[in-house]
């Protein structure tokens, strides 16, 4: 993440930037959760009705399609 200044910024703070990391192309995307175990983030694509999985130390991504639309889901205490 990168710090940026901008005119109009409170006294001149610095703001925060944003890098994509994934293009995941979700419809509606919510429940984004990290999990420390396994160090990868997930969130639910609601209305494709996909679970999606990002590994931040190769890049690779994986979806999961599921039968009806998914609004939330939870980690458990064993990741496998």
């Amino acid at each position: 993440m990168s710090a940026d200044t901008r005119a109009g910024s409170p006294a001149g703070l610095p703001l925060p930037g944003a890098v994509l990391l994934l293009d995941a192309q979700c419809t509606l995307g919510e429940g984004a959760t990290w999990c420390a175990k396994t160090s990868r983030f997930y969130w639910t694509d609601i209305e494709g009705a996909r679970l999606g999985r990002y590994d931040p130390s190769d890049g690779r991504s994986t979806f999961w399609r599921m039968p009806e639309r998914l609004a939330t889901f939870a980690l458990c205490a064993d990741p496998h």
